[in-house]
């Protein structure tokens, strides 16, 4: 959550190491999604890391290039097919799909995958993703 961040940064100072770069990886956003940002445990993210960057420091937000084609009303993914951003499947009619986060916003119960193989959970608890084809041009404008 950003107190951690906060006190990831506020440890570095206090112990004078020097920090030039603070990042955060995809547990930032509402249910991995890309562009997103979870705002119960993020909010004021934005603000502190415009903090951060008047006071000299560099900021990097991890990106996943897995897009969710399992929500409604998702611009990333709706923008990259209007777009044609995707890298096609193999009689390139369509988008290749894999799977990978996020979760299903109703299924993820933690106790209920304890025991689960890696294959059940990927089978059954994981959104379908797009990749972009960051080849193409209309990639770069998407």
């Amino acid at each position: 959550d950003l107190e951690h961040i906060k006190g990831v940064v506020d440890g570095m100072r206090d112990h004078n190491i020097p920090q030039d770069v603070q990042y955060a990886d995809i547990d930032y956003m509402e249910r991995q999604l890309d562009f997103t940002l979870n705002r119960h445990k993020f909010a004021g993210l934005p603000a502190y890391f415009r903090q951060l960057q008047d006071e000299g420091m560099k900021i990097i937000i991890i990106l996943d290039p897995a897009i969710s084609k399992n929500e409604t009303n998702y611009p990333a993914w709706d923008n990259g097919v209007e777009m044609d951003v995707w890298i096609k499947d193999s009689d390139q009619t369509g988008p290749a799909y894999g799977k990978v986060w996020p979760e299903y916003a109703d299924e993820f119960l933690p106790g209920k995958m304890a025991n689960a193989s890696w294959d059940f959970q990927v089978a059954n608890y994981r959104s379908l993703v797009g990749f972009p084809d960051f080849f193409k041009t209309s990639t770069h404008n998407w």
